[in-house]
């Protein structure tokens, strides 16, 4: 017999906080000396401030506090806001305390003991302990507004630990669907850039366990996937099938090696992106799929609102963007109505829970219904429900910075304003062509914030072809909006500093025309151009590496040496996360890869 806790949970349980540190928290004895207090919600780290890159980035990143292991306290470094380095990087949302605020309210889940069993789902023996959760993510995308209850009928529903973790699957699902059908086993995925990349080996190791391909081939069975860019207005890339005919990516022949993958809105510009496959080839990622986040350009929060989604075969979503990327719980909702693509989505979502990966805990799926129940507790229209106010909190965020970059034309200009759940600039004027690598000079140096340029995203389209001449694919930075409302409030600041005189100064940085000076000084030195400037600072250089200290402080008088110091270091450690990049990370550029490497102090091994 199943026992099932009711949806109230038990009517008594205990909490000890002492062994489970919490924002607000008593660390073990054991663990920095049994610190109670405030501390950052990245890693757990002590002291009141965001726990970003570390210990070491309690300095690097100029925070108001370090920690000092001898007195096991905190202590203050005479940084504030005002001058900290913001690490603007990857999700990490940080919107917890405006959000239970703003409500109200301190959801609470709660796991009573009361099963002993391994976990049993759809492709096991004994039942699927998660039927509970099926009609609940159906009530959910009806409540958003995503899809009426008519049209989710066609559809059912798998449990996942993360809408990543559900696209990589569903596009394994897809890649063997194509498999099964036709002789190709080199498989590409149309990518309208600049977009996101997932791990697509793995999805490759998953469409090779599901097997059953097309028999009389002499394709194999190893499959191979590829992400390939392009932008509108341009002709679509063509990949020759295993038939040896050439296939347009937007071909609607059965036997082309094509697929097509859509995130709704699209991460990082925004875009509600049109489809050009048939729908039978497109799998889509629901990742944002919240009011919040389709703005769509109005400052009018009352007309937020998802639009009519895209035919896709299957979608992956998640509560990661909306509650917590702690809490790993998502889920796959596919296409019922074809029974190959349904078994294949069933059997993969089987093998992605399986042992050797762990086993999904219940708690994956009843702490996933508990948090569902309570967003939908009161209706999204009200300010004081979760969704209405995380719409109030994304028009706030969105608004500091439209505003400060708002006298930055010449330099920098917000593409998408309110649209999405990232900033998507596009660099002006006499900044094009001025960025290089993989983080953001002009955000680094002159803003004082971490945050990349996106490169990658396009993958092999070029951005000439639809921005213009000039343009190349370091002349866009992706500025997520999942930090706290101050943050972007401090950083809509500085820009209206710095934009308003390309001669003005955040505390310890360039001001724009430093920043520019810099980047020509240092692609001259690069190239070997020899102009007198660049003769007088390699005299006091001779016989050395690039001299970052040396270079900041011949176009930054302003600064002060310790200044100088912290802004040539944060430029050392940038120009090594990129070349760690692009040695370990290119060509494929998988989240998790440059996820490792955008660290402090990236270790690049000899080529």
């Amino acid at each position: 017999m199943r026992l099932r806790p009711s949806a109230s949970g038990p009517t008594h349980h205990t909490t000890n906080l002492r062994r489970t540190p919490h924002p607000l928290a008593e660390h073990d004895p054991a663990v920095f000396g049994g610190y109670k207090g405030c501390v950052g919600e990245n890693g757990l780290l002590p002291c009141a401030q965001d726990g970003f890159e570390g210990m070491g980035a309690m300095t690097a990143l100029k925070k108001p506090f370090v920690w000092n292991t001898t007195t096991m306290t905190c202590d203050s470094t005479g940084y504030t806001m005002s001058t900290e380095t913001f690490w603007v990087l990857w999700g990490h949302p940080q919107d917890t305390y405006e959000l239970t605020k703003r409500t109200g309210s301190a959801p609470v889940v709660t796991f009573p003991l009361v099963r002993g069993p391994y976990p049993s789902y759809s492709g096991g023996g004994h039942g699927d302990d998660a039927s509970d959760l099926y009609p609940k993510i159906k009530e959910w995308l009806v409540y958003l507004g995503a899809f009426s209850a008519s049209e989710l009928d066609g559809y059912d529903v798998e449990p996942s630990e993360g809408a990543e973790q559900g696209v990589v699957a569903q596009i394994g699902a897809m890649a063997a669907y194509i498999a099964t059908q036709t002789c190709n086993r080199d498989i590409h995925i149309l990518s309208e850039a600049p977009s996101y990349g997932y791990s697509l080996s793995t999805a490759a190791k998953w469409a090779e366990k599901l097997g059953g391909f097309k028999e009389g081939c002499d394709s194999g069975d190893t499959i191979s996937i590829s992400m390939v860019g392009w932008l509108p207005g341009t002709a679509f890339p063509t990949a020759v099938g295993a038939d040896g005919i050439e296939y347009p990516a937007d071909s609607t022949s059965p036997n082309s090696p094509w697929m097509e993958s859509l995130v709704f809105p699209e991460n990082p510009s925004g875009v509600i992106k049109t489809p050009h496959l048939p729908a039978n080839r497109r799998v889509c990622d629901a990742c944002y799929i919240y009011p919040m986040f389709f703005g769509q350009g109005s400052a009018d929060t009352s007309t937020w609102h998802i639009p009519e989604a895209p035919d896709c075969m299957s979608w992956a979503g998640s509560v990661t963007k909306v509650y917590s990327a702690s809490v790993r719980a998502g889920y796959v909702i596919y296409k019922n109505d074809d029974a190959e693509w349904a078994g294949l989505m069933k059997s993969v979502m089987d093998d992605v829970r399986g042992m050797p990966d762990g086993l999904m805990s219940e708690w994956t799926w009843w702490g996933q219904i508990q948090i569902l129940d309570q967003m939908m507790a009161k209706p999204y229209s009200s300010p004081e429900s979760w969704i209405g106010a995380y719409v109030q909190l994304m028009h706030e965020k969105w608004t500091y910075l439209i505003d400060g970059f708002s006298g930055c034309s010449n330099y920098i200009t917000i593409t998408n304003p309110y649209m999405g759940a990232y900033g998507w600039f596009k660099l002006e004027g006499d900044a094009v062509g001025k960025e290089s690598g993989m983080y953001s000079s002009f955000f680094g140096e002159v803003l004082g914030v971490k945050t990349t340029t996106y490169y990658w995203g396009f993958r092999g389209s070029d951005p000439a072809d639809y921005y213009g001449p000039g343009y190349g694919v370091y002349d866009f930075v992706r500025l997520q909006l999942f930090r706290d409302v101050h943050v972007y409030k401090e950083i809509g600041r500085r820009a209206a500093l710095v934009c308003s005189a390309a001669s003005n100064a955040v505390d310890g940085y360039l001001t724009i025309d430093g920043w520019l000076a810099s980047r020509r000084r240092r692609r001259a030195l690069k190239e070997g151009a020899e102009g007198a400037a660049l003769a007088r600072w390699r005299e006091r250089a001779e016989g050395a590496a690039f001299d970052l200290s040396a270079h900041v402080r011949a176009i930054a008088p302003h600064l002060a040496e310790h200044q100088v110091e912290k802004l040539s270091k944060q430029m050392a450690a940038d120009d090594a996360a990129g070349a760690a990049i692009e040695q370990h990370c290119a060509p494929s550029y998988t989240t998790d890869c440059l996820m490792k490497y955008t660290s402090e102090s990236p270790v690049v091994k000899p080529a």
